[in-house]
């Protein structure tokens, strides 16, 4: 029987951004996995990960996007995939991902999160990440040219050097949050912090309560 591979992840860096602080510096090929205060849907969103003792350390997530240019991303939202402003997210907390990849990778990571938008929502893999979170069973389900927000940000960050440990379909927010180290501790200190700021200092910040 084969041995469960774990998952790889890029040489990265990444910063907070509390609410009310803009990213004024991104870059196309950038991640971005988000915290949105005001909506049932990300709170069902955020349960469900929290259900899972995988992803339960790193439950403060409802979304991820990709940044096309310095101020514009793709995003997933109801009616499927759209180009926002970053200033969509000026109410939210977020953390941006920048990737150490190469100029081939991040071009067609971006070429790759550009030709979903106009495409439809995936329903069908919010409904199987519901199962597997309600009943631990491990299921990944898609459709042809659709994705929830993590499945298309996953798919990106597979051409930039990310192998993750399940189908992308089956990646929820949370799971990006676990492969880039970025646990709930890291995003209650970012929320109070009075501007952006790196994840390497608040982890250095709670290794002194170790």
């Amino acid at each position: 029987m084969s041995v469960k591979r774990t998952y790889v992840t890029p040489q990265h860096t990444a910063t907070w951004y509390p609410t009310g602080h803009r990213c004024e510096d991104m870059q196309a090929g950038d991640v971005l996995l988000v915290h949105h205060y005001h909506s049932d849907a990300a709170w069902v969103i955020r349960a469900g990960a929290w259900l899972r003792p995988s992803t339960r350390d790193y439950a403060w997530t409802n979304h991820a996007c990709v940044a096309i240019d310095a101020t514009h991303i793709v995003q997933e939202v109801k009616r499927g995939a759209v180009i926002s402003d970053i200033s969509t997210l000026d109410a939210a907390l977020y953390c941006v991902i920048r990737v150490e990849a190469d100029a081939a990778q991040i071009d067609a990571a971006v070429e790759f999160t550009k030709w979903l938008v106009g495409s439809g929502y995936g329903f069908i893999e919010v409904i199987a990440d519901g199962i597997d979170d309600l009943t631990g069973v491990r299921i990944a389900a898609g459709s042809y040219g659709r994705a929830c927000c993590s499945a298309a940000t996953c798919r990106a960050l597979e051409r930039m050097g990310l192998i993750p440990d399940k189908d992308p379909t089956a990646c929820q927010p949370a799971d990006l949050a676990v492969y880039f180290d970025l646990p709930t501790q890291m995003a209650n200190v970012a929320m109070n912090a009075r501007g952006p700021v790196a994840a390497l200092r608040i982890a250095q910040f709670l290794d002194t309560f170790k």
